[in-house]
């Protein structure tokens, strides 16, 4: 690659003197129409954005036009003051502060100024609110496809400088794939419309000879240039919005110079109007929240789930679930998360409810059709968890009460009990150490799956087992955690479960399957006693297993994360032995319409 003559970059001269602020505050105040904020309380209030970062600006203009704006760069390159564009400041690293004249488009250049719902477009004013121009559309039956999670507060334009995607990429793609036009200015002052600009409009525009020319110019060399290093070495990532779009300067994206500026964070030009591409709203909306046990299997899965073209894609991991509770946010929302430390939020769309849950439905029956050979050829599905292990037992019929491979899974899942007493000739169990044991037996154990496998194993192993009459624990998946059980979950557990621990001898081995009255005992006066899983208690019997012990468990998680994992229960297995490469955790349709 060999050098290329490109104008050289603006800069503040060496050994320039600091801007005059006071008398560029007096020419904009004179010539632009818009407030003009240059005392110390508006500069503070504009120096961070929703990051860490602050960086005190010179002053504030709140131009009333595009045109005022256009005016306001004027003034400031008179001065030599840099220029920012802000939007609605919901940037995360800095980009809405700099030492410069900050433009604020939000207050007053935030209009629809024209709809074209045949091509599907419209133009707009930078400071339009995402969620406010998508109400002004909502007759058209359009919407901008686009859509951060700042989507009530970010502008139109802000997106434009961060080339925005959200969740919903997967169907719309981010700002740089919806953008028909813009209509920039340079900080010389060269304004102009721009987008994907044809052999024949270049060559009118070159004709001219002009600064747009110039720019027009430079940039088709630096495309012949570098054309064949930026196929071979952008990154081929959908998501990609870091760094300059050199890629759309391509043939093959039609030297697009609107694409080139979408995502240059006021660095290159100011934006004073766009022509943006819209995209039909989907009538009905379905999300699918999938569940697991770190967030790097929630990636994994991602690849799988494309095929069935979801048109929102979300991932979160237990850090930010932590955060939102200890704030006290969304604690509906929270409530309805399946168990797990990592979440995928799949979003399906569709003309009806129907068309939704179709697809919906499809992605669910992803695992089912991962175990089909499996269980078509026999085999069993062993379920550790009640609460999982029940939903094959129960729930899959439910939503598949027509597929016989639900049906056969249905059939074929076991408890470890089952597993070994009915299904394991010839089987004995080690002689368990203690053989003397309370039994806490889950909720899905006693609607569900039945517990008398779980008797005739102990027996075998020579277990004097006492099942409790205690009923639920009081945990209740996540019912205990939220806010205002503490008293009823406590209540519960103090009925029969807490005081038999406590007057229960030290030796006396505790089982309890399900991990919520795990974590329930866990949590409260229990008398020093810890619950282990049948698995465990089994375990210890072996040869080589540690004396008087259960082996070592991870440290326990804290209260949220627990939380977290008690949020529900499992459409798949997490526990199924050896059938599947991840556990699958729950998935549970969880009815969130989205703005």
């Amino acid at each position: 690659m060999g050098p290329l003559d490109l104008p050289d970059p603006v800069t503040l001269r060496p050994g320039a003197p600091p801007v005059d602020a006071a008398a560029l505050e007096a020419a904009l105040r004179a010539r632009v129409d818009g407030e003009v904020r240059f005392d110390a309380g508006s500069r503070a209030a504009y120096s961070t954005d929703a990051s860490n970062f602050r960086q005190t600006p010179i002053g504030v203009v709140v131009p009333r036009t595009p045109e005022a704006a256009a005016e306001a760069v004027a003034v400031a390159r008179e001065f030599g003051a840099p220029v920012l564009s802000r939007g609605g400041g919901t940037s995360l690293a800095g980009q809405c502060t700099n030492t410069a004249v900050v433009l604020d488009w939000s207050k007053y250049c935030n209009r629809v100024e024209s709809v074209n719902e045949e091509a599907r477009t419209c133009v707009v004013q930078p400071g339009i609110v995402l969620d406010e121009l998508n109400r002004h559309l909502a007759p058209t039956g359009l919407r901008f496809g686009p859509e951060p999670a700042t989507h009530a507060d970010c502008t139109i334009g802000g997106m434009i400088g961060n080339n925005s995607c959200g969740a919903t990429a997967q169907a719309t793609g981010k700002v740089v794939d919806n953008i028909a036009r813009l209509e920039v200015l340079l900080y010389d002052g060269t304004r102009f419309w721009c987008g994907e600009t044809s052999d024949e409009e270049y060559a009118g525009i070159e004709r001219r000879g002009d600064p747009r020319a110039a720019v027009y110019r430079a940039l088709r060399a630096l495309r012949e240039t570098y054309g064949d290093e930026i196929r071979r070495r952008f990154p081929d990532i959908p998501r990609r919005v870091s760094g300059y779009n050199l890629d759309s300067l391509l043939p093959e994206h039609g030297f697009d110079v609107a694409g080139l500026l979408v995502g240059s964070e006021s660095t290159l030009v100011t934006v004073l109007r766009a022509e943006l591409e819209l995209v039909p709203v989907v009538k009905e909306r379905t999300l699918v929240v999938l569940g697991f046990d770190r967030v790097d299997r929630a990636a994994d899965a991602v690849p799988d789930i494309l095929p069935y073209e979801p048109m929102a894609l979300e991932g979160v991991d237990s850090h930010l679930i932590r955060d939102e509770r200890l704030k006290h946010l969304n604690p509906r929302a929270i409530a309805e998360l399946p168990e797990g430390h990592a979440f995928l939020m799949v979003q399906f769309g569709g003309d009806t409810v129907e068309d939704a849950d179709e697809r919906a439905h499809r992605i669910l029956a992803r695992t089912v059709r991962r175990l089909a050979g499996h269980l078509r050829a026999g085999g069993l599905v062993v379920g550790l968890e009640p609460s999982c292990t029940a939903v094959f037992r129960a729930d899959a019929g439910e939503l598949f009460p027509g597929d016989h491979d639900v049906r056969r899974l249905r059939g074929q899942t076991v408890t470890l009990a089952e597993l070994l007493t009915e299904h394991s000739p010839g089987y004995a169990p080690p002689r368990v150490p203690g053989s003397r044991a309370l039994a806490q037996v889950h909720c899905h154990q006693h609607a569900v799956l039945g517990w008398d496998a779980d008797r005739e194993l102990l027996r075998r192993a020579g277990v004097d087992a006492e099942r409790l009459e205690s009923g639920c624990c009081g945990l209740a998946g996540n019912f205990g955690f939220e806010r205002g059980h503490l008293e009823v979950s406590r209540a519960c557990a103090d009925r029969v479960l807490l005081p038999r621990l406590r007057e229960t001898e030290a030796e006396t081995a505790v089982l309890a399957d399900g991990f919520s009255c795990r974590t329930q005992i866990h949590e409260f006066d229990s008398g020093g006693h810890e619950a282990v899983h049948l698995a465990e208690l089994l375990a210890s019997a072996l040869p080589g297993a540690p004396d008087g012990g259960y082996g070592t468990r991870p440290a326990p998680p804290g209260r949220t994360a627990k939380a977290l994992a008690l949020a529900g229960t499992g459409l798949a297995v997490g526990a199924a032995v050896g059938l599947l490469r991840r556990p699958a955790r729950r998935t549970r349709r969880v009815l969130a319409p989205m703005p």
